[in-house]
């Protein structure tokens, strides 16, 4: 099928030719296959104002150089990796009648079928003399065989007639794209780094076998060509040895209106995929070009076709109500699967094979982002990425080893398993990728059950990565297990003591390789046995590792309620975000390091991140609040945060900021939104659009080995549909407003729970789960809704003020409801002008608590309000769970005094909250313990602070208000008494 009968969500195109644009679109457009890339330059040599990167690359085929320091260090990366342009087998020039110009581009449209693999264009030129030449290429880069890219273009001589001289070119000495100023672009590479060890053309092959200058590390090239049977032609073939090329010249006559074909095939073959000799890898290479000619393109393109078939089949997310939306997702997963490496030897870098920022090398982006899109579709791809991690577990230990350390410290970022990050405060101090790669790791086993990969690599990484966490970190007497001078996830905040995301992290893995050992053991003990031979291991490690894990430390400040993203975050000042202009982002490239340091400012998601990976570790509230914090202070320079803040934003019920961030996200190369893209794909953020949709607005989580969904289709869809792999089971999942569908396709029952629901879904079984808002939880403040305890309070707090000598009214009473006791004694101290320490403040509160818990005692049913009980006992019998969320810390006393303990399922005081309302805490905390989804819970609530509380925890509120004041109530009665079951429901109509 071609790509003009498809859907757009199959397919990109462009009609808009532009110089200045070629180089994004040339990125937008490129083919690759995992271990060979290409990007979407044109075949024909184009001079004038035409701009181009003509780029091919092998996954991880690299030149080194000696990184020039002026003030160097120890431990610091001494060599830089850079993946190289290799040989050009691409070039064309096509002369007319022996005129030796550059013809102009009059149109040029293409495009990108992610059905068949193949990248398309037509591309219509004139010359001097008036005459119109129409070239039309398909291009692709083969998945089955993926040494080879494949070509087949026609010439089209519109208006005219003569001879043509169609000139192919093998073109080695080809170089790099020079960095000046920006490491996101390109390499400090200059010149052509290759030798020509040998060369051919005849036959109408040419092939070139060339060896890197400082890696030493040999290339080989062939290209075969199919020429027409149509045509009489004479075919001319030459090396030059000096310029590094071979060139292929044939000459044939042409008539106007006539389309001529030509076929043709490029192979290479080069390490790490392959590590044989130059020669064989030379002759490998005439040979697999050879086969692939005799194949011919379209048979080779049907296979390529097939192979997608089964790759869509597999990973298809279906969007119904935005065709942008829709073929932004598919282009990234295209791309995704494009650039990924698959053969155990290769992983996949920040720009893939689409270009060269970043110098190809492999960050944390593989195992934070891109790995769980294949882990939870393609699982055999996620394997591949971490056995090329464990094949660099040996170069791993001896730079742990450099830096006085026990264990596998990996490096930051890498193509041949050493450290080249020159910077190292961003580079090398960044050890949660250690954390990273052991949490993929766990997640793969525990999405796949692969206790081969455990037994034969999987804890062997992660042992030798415990024994680096002990040995990073240290005891401390005051605070448990702490590791310093680490940089987090972002890269604005440097060489810091206790970063929440990496220590969480530690804690993951320690815990992990306990449990990995124990199931090892169980399962597989002469592997065990083995391995723990072959690793001098000693059981007193376990303790170690258990005691590390259970202390270990997480810096958080009471008195804000805020988790620190590290020791000295919430200490600095913030950044002057107001009087930064626009074009002074991103940041790292106007202002100095030491500037963006010593501030509260973040480059990108850091513990908000934490927040998605492990956000089991943490409460709803702390999520809550602390997201709000920290996403104003953060610039979102790096195109791997806004999906991360989106799926948090979801998860917290904020839909319309989840959305826009998604929206920021799905389409940042399509659009351009970083006005980068014409350096390379961003990778991380193509993966990021996958798990904004399944794990944000399909609320996917898996914690302690089980599937959790908690969705929500966003306003704009009808629906969404996505399919994951779990324990071997494909299951597919459908979302729109009113339910989700969970449908088996695997041949065991899959356990997974919905919200709070456990389900049990059976092969071939479809289980659908409203997911409507509805009535199923109310959360009633105790104060002033169900009882009236204020009088009790008012005498309290009266006698304490009277010993303080501070003047306490019934008015000023009234601005103490729904605060909590602290909150309510510093109200009490402003007013009278005292300043006092906490821990007489402390014994304050207590004196007034005494007074109160003296008072209510004779608290009793007659004092529960009129029509509560009532109440109480119709949401009872109709199965509507009730919860009590209480500023006061003797709420049980109370209800139990009220005696209707009976009709109240839980109970929330300020005694297990953090901070006080209007904080979300309580209400928060009473919804999970009731186990019911925000959206099917009501808050009723007398006073504005609870309102507001009830409000961020994402409920609609119910006002009780005499006067009418809580104008930010879904609705307001005068007394509980007026509310019913009828009427809460009436909230969620419509």
């Amino acid at each position: 099928m071609s790509s003009q009968n498809l859907p757009c969500s199959w397919s990109i195109s462009d009609n808009n030719y532009s110089p200045e644009s070629e180089k994004l679109k040339e990125t937008l457009y490129s083919v690759a296959n995992g271990f060979l890339g290409i990007r979407g330059h044109l075949d024909e040599l184009v001079g004038g104002s035409h701009q181009s990167v003509r780029g091919t690359y092998i996954n991880g085929y690299y030149e080194s150089r000696p990184i020039h320091y002026e003030d160097g260090g120890y431990g610091y990366a001494m060599k830089t990796q850079t993946m190289l342009n290799i040989p050009d087998a691409t070039a064309l020039k096509i002369l007319i009648d022996g005129q030796e110009e550059s013809p102009v581009i009059f149109k040029n449209d293409r495009t990108l079928d992610f059905k068949t693999g193949q990248s398309g264009r037509k591309t219509t030129y004139k010359y001097s003399g008036g005459q119109e030449l129409v070239v039309s290429c398909q291009r692709f880069a083969s998945f089955t065989r993926e040494n080879i890219i494949a070509e087949k273009f026609t010439i089209t001589p519109k208006n005219f007639s003569g001879v043509i001289d169609l000139q192919a070119i093998l073109n080695g000495k080809v170089t790099n794209i020079v960095s000046v100023n920006d490491p996101r672009v390109g390499s400090a590479l200059t010149g052509c780094v290759y030798s020509l060890l040998n060369a051919e053309a005849s036959d109408g092959r040419m092939s070139l076998l060339v060896q890197t200058s400082s890696t030493a590390l040999p290339l080989a090239c062939s290209v075969y060509l199919n020429l027409p049977t149509s045509i009489t032609s004479t075919c001319t073939q030459h090396v030059d040895h000096e310029g590094m090329n071979c060139v292929t010249d044939i000459n044939f006559n042409i008539a106007a209106g006539q389309e001529y074909t030509f076929e043709r095939f490029i192979t290479y073959v080069a390490p790490p995929s392959y590590l044989d000799s130059a020669d064989k890898l030379y002759q490998m290479s005439k040979a697999i070009g050879s086969e692939a000619k005799n194949i011919g393109f379209d048979s080779l393109a049907k296979e390529q076709e097939a192979y997608l078939v089964n790759f869509w089949e597999t990973v298809d997310i279906n969007i119904e109500g935005d065709d942008l939306v829709q073929e932004g997702i598919r282009f990234n997963m295209f791309h995704l699967l494009q650039h990924v490496g698959k053969n155990g030897r290769t992983n996949v870098g920040p720009k893939g094979l689409s270009g060269e920022g970043y110098e190809g090398h492999y960050f944390w982006d593989t195992e934070a982002y891109i790995s769980p899109f294949f882990m939870y579709t393609m699982p055999e791809i996620s394997k591949a990425l971490l056995e090329q991690r464990y094949s660099q577990l040996p170069v791993a230990k001896a730079r742990a080893k450099e830096m006085h350390h026990k264990g596998a410290l990996y490096p930051w970022r890498t193509i041949n398993g050493e450290e080249a990050s020159a910077f190292f405060p961003a580079g090398t101090a960044q050890f949660h990728i250690n954390g990273d790669i052991i949490f993929c790791l766990q997640r793969y086993f525990e999405a796949t059950a692969d206790y081969g990969f455990l037994a034969k690599a999987g804890l062997e990484m992660t042992i030798e990565v415990a024994r680096f966490w002990l040995s990073l970190g240290h005891f401390s007497k005051e605070r448990g297990f702490c590791i310093h001078m680490v940089t987090g996830p972002d890269e604005y905040t440097a060489c810091v003591d206790n970063n929440t995301y990496t220590n969480l992290l530690a804690k993951k893995n320690l815990e992990f390789a306990i449990e990995a050992i124990g199931l090892l053991e169980k399962t597989n003990p002469k592997a065990w046995q083995e391995l723990a031979k072959k690793l001098s291991f000693d059981q007193s490690e376990i303790e170690l590792w258990q005691k590390a894990a259970s202390e270990m430390y997480v810096h958080y400040d009471r008195a804000k309620g805020l988790i620190g993203q590290d020791d000295g975050f919430l200490d600095r000042p913030v950044w002057d975000f107001d009087g930064t202009p626009d074009d002074k982002h991103p940041l790292l490239l106007h202002y100095h390091y030491l500037n963006i340091y010593r501030h509260q400012v973040l480059k990108q998601a850091d513990l908000v991140l934490a927040f998605y990976l492990l956000g089991d570790q943490f409460t709803p509230a702390e999520k809550l609040r602390n997201y709000h914090y920290y996403e104003p202070l953060t610039t979102h320079d790096s195109s791997l945060s806004f999906s991360i803040y989106g799926i948090v934003a979801s998860e917290l019920g904020l839909n319309a900021e989840a959305y826009e961030f998604f929206q920021q996200n799905v389409r940042l190369d399509l659009d351009n939104i970083h006005g980068n893209t014409k350096d390379g794909l961003h990778m991380a953020a193509l993966a990021g659009t996958w798990h904004g949709i399944i794990a944000g607005f399909g609320g996917m989580r898996v914690y302690q080995g089980k599937l959790h969904f908690a969705p929500r289709c966003p306003e704009a869809w009808k629906s969404f549909t996505f399919s994951l792999k779990f324990s071997n089971n494909p299951l597919k999942v459908k979302v729109d407003a009113n339910q989700v569908s969970y449908t088996n396709a695997g041949e065991t029952a899959l356990k997974l729970k919905h919200f709070y629901q456990d389900l049990i879904v059976k092969p071939g079984e479809t289980v659908t789960v409203s997911v409507k808002s509805e009535l199923k939880a109310v959360i009633f403040d105790l104060d002033g809704v169900l009882t009236d305890t204020a009088e009790y309070h008012f005498l309290g707090w009266k006698k304490l003020a009277d010993q303080l000598e501070i003047h306490f009214d019934r008015e000023f009473n009234e601005e103490l409801k729904g605060v909590g006791r602290m909150e309510s004694l510093d109200l009490i101290l402003q007013r009278g002008g005292k300043s006092l320490p906490l821990a007489e403040k402390e014994a304050l509160a207590k004196s007034k608590n005494d007074y109160y818990l003296e008072l209510i005692k004779e608290i009793s049913p007659k004092d529960l309000f009129p029509g509560v009980e009532k109440l109480l006992t119709s949401l009872k019998e109709a199965g509507i769970k009730v919860g009590v969320a209480s500023a006061s810390k003797n709420a049980t006393t109370v209800i139990n005094g009220l005696q209707v303990s009976h009709l109240i399922d839980h109970i929330v005081d300020a005694s297990k909250v953090e901070v006080s309302k209007p904080d979300p805490e309580v209400f928060l905390m009473a919804a999970e313990a009731l186990q019911v989804p925000l959206n099917c819970c009501v808050g009723v609530e007398d006073a504005m602070a609870g309102v507001e509380a009830i409000l961020k925890a994402g409920m609609p509120a119910v006002g009780i208000s005499k006067d009418g004041s809580l104008k930010k109530a879904k609705i307001q009665v005068l007394e509980t008494k007026d509310l019913d079951i009828k009427t809460l429901q009436s909230i969620f109509a419509n």
